[in-house]
């Protein structure tokens, strides 16, 4: 049986790979990584990246842990994947210089967050946008701290919760996008 566990967590292994607690200090459930199969999992997916000649950006929020984020990015992803700006700050934290917020940025508070991102961590920051008024909204805060900001067009599904929802919508907000500085 092999030992494994990190900060006084504790698992053994059985022969058939299958982990128990040694002790019980930590709130249960608890996930058991097997730093081997976290390995195989990192080099497979940059392998196939790399093979379909794609970037890989991973969806950080998955796990929110800096150690993995670190270890994506090592193994050759050319970014992160979040759904938050404070995600975006751990993202940066762990060293991720492309960043991809997977929802709309709204709100000054967030908004500067990332616009001190941009400025002080130099982040490639894009974002999603699938409205005029988003549109106008970031416009406006970015602008006024002179930064551009990367955004994607976000296209939705009729009854979706987000999302441009016909090729018209998309053109007009692509019109707005270009128009803006």
């Amino acid at each position: 049986m092999n030992n494994i566990g990190t900060k006084g967590v504790w698992a053994q292994e059985n022969p058939q790979g299958i982990y128990s607690l040694i002790n019980e200090e930590i709130s249960l459930p608890t996930a058991v990584i097997k730093q081997s199969a976290l390995s195989n999992n990192l080099n497979w997916m940059q392998k196939f990246a790399d093979h379909h000649q794609v970037k890989l950006s991973p969806h950080g929020k998955t796990t929110m842990t800096v150690d993995f984020f670190t270890e994506q990015l090592n193994a050759g992803a050319w970014g992160i994947t979040i759904a938050t700006p404070a995600q975006a700050q751990i993202a940066a934290k762990a060293g991720a210089k492309n960043i991809i917020m997977a929802n709309q940025l709204v709100g000054k508070a967030n908004m500067a967050i990332i616009a001190n991102l941009i400025e002080e961590q130099h982040v490639n920051y894009l974002c999603c946008v699938d409205s005029v008024a988003n549109a106008h909204q970031l416009n406006t805060f970015f602008e006024a701290r002179n930064i551009k900001l990367n955004v994607l067009i976000e296209m939705g599904v009729t009854g979706g919760r987000c999302g441009c929802r016909t090729p018209e919508e998309v053109e007009t907000l692509a019109q707005v996008i270009a128009n803006t500085p």
